[in-house]
């Protein structure tokens, strides 16, 4: 059995079909991780050319301008989902779990009761608004520089005592989300872990509680 086994990969090898996986195996399983490991590295190859330059200069203490006002939950979902839908599970997968649980929304929270079931079935969105609920979105400031505006944050690790630093950068125009950074976390390569969601909750929040005015 062993024997015709190894005939049959080297076989399959001389054939040039060694990357090559049939649906049919084992129900699709292979198949599926295959396909979306590919969409993965795709994706990851084309935001490598999108990358956004944050500025050096002095950042201030936020909300130091007026932040965009078409910014809202749309543009949060969009960025975190829609940009990319079939990738959201895998690439927060390995993120600990240990913290999740049921979200309380309250008359302060972030969302609507419209927006309240997106953040339930998108798992960064949802930590990302329990890290906000948890005071964990800190030390955040931001700049404005060429209709863009950057902002950043530190967020604390799930269950950790360290912090990221977290970047995005919004439209000060469309209030599109045009990049998102999180330098140290293991998802930062898609710029859509639940550190960066945090940071967009935690913008979403400011702006239904004060307005979109700066100080």
């Amino acid at each position: 059995m062993i024997i015709i086994f190894f005939s049959r990969v080297k076989n399959c090898i001389a054939m040039g079909r060694e990357n090559i996986i049939d649906p049919k195996t084992d129900g699709g399983k292979w198949y599926q991780l295959k396909r979306e490991s590919m969409q993965l590295a795709n994706f990851t190859s084309q935001t490598v050319g999108l990358q956004v330059t944050f500025p050096s200069g002095e950042w201030d203490v936020f909300p130091s301008k007026d932040l965009p006002t078409s910014f809202n939950f749309g543009s949060i979902y969009h960025y975190t989902v829609e940009s990319m839908p079939s990738l959201l599970d895998l690439c927060d997968s390995n993120q600990d779990t240990s913290d999740d649980e049921a979200m309380n929304f309250d008359g302060q929270s972030a969302v609507n009761v419209c927006e309240e079931s997106h953040i339930k079935k998108n798992k960064p969105m949802r930590r990302g608004l329990m890290f906000v609920k948890s005071g964990w979105v800190r030390n955040v400031r931001d700049i404005v520089q060429g209709g863009i505006h950057f902002i950043k944050a530190e967020v604390r690790a799930s269950m950790a005592k360290k912090a990221y630093e977290v970047r995005i950068a919004i439209s000060d125009i469309s209030g599109n989300v045009h990049h998102g950074q999180c330098d140290v976390c293991p998802q930062h390569a898609l710029g859509r872990c639940s550190h960066v969601s945090a940071l967009l909750m935690f913008i979403l929040t400011h702006i239904r509680i004060n307005g979109h005015k700066g100080k």
